[in-house]
């Protein structure tokens, strides 16, 4: 009789041991798995940030270029107007090529203002859009005129060191 119950208890023991040890696999698996889970979730989300941070790059990037051609478009158009005012030919482009890169350059200003996270930004652009309208639009009061101009240039030149800004934060992060 000792012999069962040594064989029953060796029996016991060792199905105890098998299911504990089978218990603590499992549960180590499981946690294999959650930091799996968690880890590929934090490469998502790393990768959505990286690519955030490239788009908003390229957009302020291009939302430079296009804010200096608008202001282009802008200085040449006060230029033209003051030339006529004065009796002067127009030296610039043929005026439909002169609309056509105007409008080109603010609608891409516009669109790539919305794109940019930046509320600061934003705000500067429209400031600048709303003093290079108002450059194109007070001719022939010449002081006046000039005046605006210089304002819609020192408003790109700050669109331009806010976008230095963001830039130099984004690639903080």
């Amino acid at each position: 009789m000792a012999d069962t119950a040594t064989i029953v208890g060796l029996i016991s023991s060792s199905a105890i041991g098998f299911a504990l040890g089978s218990l603590s696999d499992l549960f180590k698996h499981q946690l294999i798995l959650k930091r799996d889970r968690e880890a590929r979730a934090s490469e998502r989300k790393e990768a959505r940030t990286v690519q955030r941070n490239e788009f908003q790059r390229e957009s302020l990037l291009s939302l430079q270029e296009a804010a200096t051609s608008l202001m282009d478009a802008t200085i040449e158009s006060y230029r033209d107007a003051w030339g006529k005012s004065i009796g002067q030919p127009s030296t610039t482009m043929s005026s439909v090529d002169f609309d056509r890169a105007y409008w080109k350059a603010d609608a891409m200003t516009n669109k790539l203002q919305v794109r940019v996270r930046d509320n600061q930004i934003r705000e500067k652009c429209y400031a600048f859009r709303k003093k290079r309208s108002e450059a194109t639009e007070i001719f022939p009061d010449h002081a006046k005129a000039k005046a605006a101009v210089s304002a819609a240039l020192e408003a790109v030149k700050q669109i331009h060191e806010e976008v230095g800004k963001a830039i130099t934060a984004l690639d903080d992060e």
